[in-house]
């Protein structure tokens, strides 16, 4: 399902903010917003948009009555919290029911809070990166939460105010939440998830789970992938355990000395793929995984290899405790030379997907403001307009973050305009050729964290450069009569078709002249039964400079239609002028006298007979 690895190279606090001297901290009290309003009354920086959040940082709250350190509740202000120390009664920093893609938090330490270092509820695509968590119940507590990025956090339970601590990570009915090299050490828990899904869970260190498990994934938490994590030393019970969960993927993860199983599969959790683990001295290195149904695949079916067992005789299947075996156990030489072959990215993305192509966009309206957007991929969105249009569009994105691109094509991807920008903002301008429908994409450049979010404008406006008379003539059947020998200023904006009578043996010379730094024209004549074969037509000029021309010797009389049309797609509607010219020959008149004299002798000779022959008769 997924094919490209995902690995950070460096903490995301050396890609994004420098971490504040821990000396330069500023006593605060508590802070306590409870609407977009109470931001001003404290002065922070910024403004609470997109562009300019509100920065609460370098502050030092310690307050061991007050029930929170920072707490930040419906609000709809963009703001991030950076660089603080909190040690408090209760939370270190609550943030709730906060509009979408609002909130980022970095580089913070919590110490000590007895009931909770950071906790997010209903706080969908919140960054939450590089803090750390020291002697906290919980360390990061996620509920009712859509697509939040969990990377590079160090979090340590340890025994405050004379009980253990529950979890590292704590998620509570939430979805598409991506946990990424984090630390996590001595809580009951390292991660525990209820009721969550579409989660990714990578590259984490989880150590010494006091009383629990590593990993918990319990109540219906289905369809997460556990990649690559190392889980050791749980020292009461199983370094991964499955509770009435299922459709799980475990793969490619070390599970060590743990005290009881490396990896446990309870009641009511099934079709579970569990590869490429290694298992080494779980369960004092007898039986070192379990599962209660034999409806879990212990390897990889498309490969035919399970996991590394280091109690394992390398001979025949590897049989669990409860039901089931690995029927492909892997050897140390396969250990030995193992890669990460389908690492996952992490698939938090929008409404729109799928959206990755032209064959899959998603339709959008003109003059309309579109947030909360989600650059994991390629974005292609659909949009109609009119040959009347000039179309400004604009993204909007956290720049510290990574960058964007974006793209306007036209119908059936004719057109091409980009526009990049080193800032946060990224927009273009483009007139519409012709009516019909366009396409806007959006590409991720390059970024220091698996996905941004982004917002997405368009609005409308009449070009300031509008048709000639001649509108419409569009078509092959829309030609409009043109008058010869006489120059006319026309526009550019579409299709042009012009339609010319040629006489008898005559030669056409056809001059359009335009300003060739803006636009590229060419000419075609066509004869009246054009069907729109190529082989048909009768003269052209396709160069690359102005004017176009080019001379035809005309053998017949009759309608000719002129096409005049841009090379390529990608213009602003400009001027040109079109100059149509007949001239015949001397030698064509010489030939046409001498028909005319052949002609009139023919009917002297026809008349003379037949008089003669009349009289003859009379006589």
């Amino acid at each position: 399902m997924f094919t490209t690895p995902l690995h950070a190279e460096k903490p995301l606090n050396e890609i994004i903010f420098d971490k504040i001297n821990p000396l330069a901290y500023v006593s605060h009290e508590p802070i306590i917003i409870n609407n977009d309003g109470d931001f001003s009354s404290y002065s922070f920086a910024g403004d609470g948009t997109f562009q300019n959040p509100y920065l609460i940082e370098g502050l030092s709250i310690i307050n061991s009555t007050s029930s929170f350190g920072i707490l930040i509740n419906n609000t709809a202000s963009h703001f991030v919290v950076r660089n603080c120390y909190l040690e408090t009664d209760a939370f270190g920093l609550v943030i709730e029911n906060v509009a979408n893609n609002t909130a980022i938090v970095m580089d913070n330490i919590a110490f000590g809070n007895d009931a909770g270092a950071f906790v997010l509820k209903s706080a969908n695509y919140t960054i939450f990166s590089n803090n750390v968590a020291e002697l906290d119940r919980v360390g990061i507590n996620i509920t009712n939460c859509f697509g939040v990025y969990v990377g590079n956090n160090t979090l340590f339970g340890g025994i405050p105010a004379g009980y253990s601590c529950h979890s590292g990570i704590l998620t509570t009915n939430c979805e598409n939440i991506v946990i990424l090299n984090n630390s996590i050490s001595n809580f009951n828990n390292g991660f525990y998830s209820k009721k969550s899904t579409e989660m990714f869970l990578e590259n984490n260190t989880i150590l010494y789970s006091i009383e629990d498990y590593g990993i918990y994934l319990t109540e219906e938490s289905n369809y997460n992938h556990i990649i690559n994590n190392t889980i050791c030393y749980s020292t009461t019970l199983d370094g991964i355990h499955l509770s009435e969960s299922s459709d799980n993927e475990i793969a490619f993860n070390t599970l060590r000395n743990n005290t009881l199983f490396g990896c446990s599969l309870q009641t009511g959790s099934i079709n579970n793929d569990i590869h490429h683990n290694i298992f080494i001295n779980n369960n004092n290195d007898i039986l070192q995984g379990y599962a209660t149904s034999i409806d879990n695949s212990w390897y990889d079916a498309s490969l035919n290899e399970g996991n590394f067992w280091s109690d394992w005789d390398e001979s025949g299947t590897y049989d669990l405790a409860g039901v089931g075996q690995d029927p492909y156990p892997l050897n140390i030489t396969h250990h030995a030379n193992w890669s990460i072959l389908s690492s996952p990215v992490p698939n938090i993305d929008d409404p729109f997907e799928d959206n990755d192509g032209w064959s899959s966009t998603s339709q959008i309206a003109s003059n309309t403001l579109y947030t909360n957007l989600i650059a994991n991929d390629l974005d292609v969105y659909l949009i109609t307009l009119t040959r009347e249009d000039r179309i400004s569009i604009e993204i909007n994105f956290n720049d510290d973050l990574g960058n964007l691109e974006l793209y306007f094509f036209g119908d059936y991807s004719q057109s091409f305009i980009n526009s990049t920008s080193s800032t946060g903002t990224v927009n273009l301008v483009s007139d519409c050729s012709r009516s019909g429908v366009y396409y806007i994409a959006v590409l991720r450049n390059q970024s220091s964290v698996p996905f941004l979010i982004y917002s997405l404008t368009t609005s409308l406006t009449t070009q300031i450069i509008t048709d000639d008379i001649y509108e419409d003539n569009d078509h092959f059947w829309e030609g409009k009569p043109v008058a010869k020998n006489i120059s006319h200023d026309l526009v550019y904006k579409d299709l042009d078709y012009f339609l010319f009578t040629i006489p008898y043996y005559s030669t056409i010379e056809v001059t359009v002249s335009f300003d060739s730094q803006l636009i590229d024209l060419d000419i075609y004549l066509l004869p009246d039964y054009f069907n729109g074969s190529m082989w048909q037509v009768l003269a052209f000029s396709e160069q690359s400079t102005s004017p176009e021309s080019f001379i035809y010797d005309a053998e017949y009389t009759g309608t000719h239609t002129l096409l005049v049309k841009v090379f390529g797609d990608s213009f602003t509607p400009q001027s040109y002028t079109l100059f149509i010219s007949t001239d015949v020959t001397t030698d064509q008149i010489i030939i046409q006298s001498l028909f005319l004299t052949l002609i009139s002798l023919i009917t002297l000779v026809s008349f003379s007979v037949r008089f003669r022959n009349n009289l003859n008769k009379k006589s």
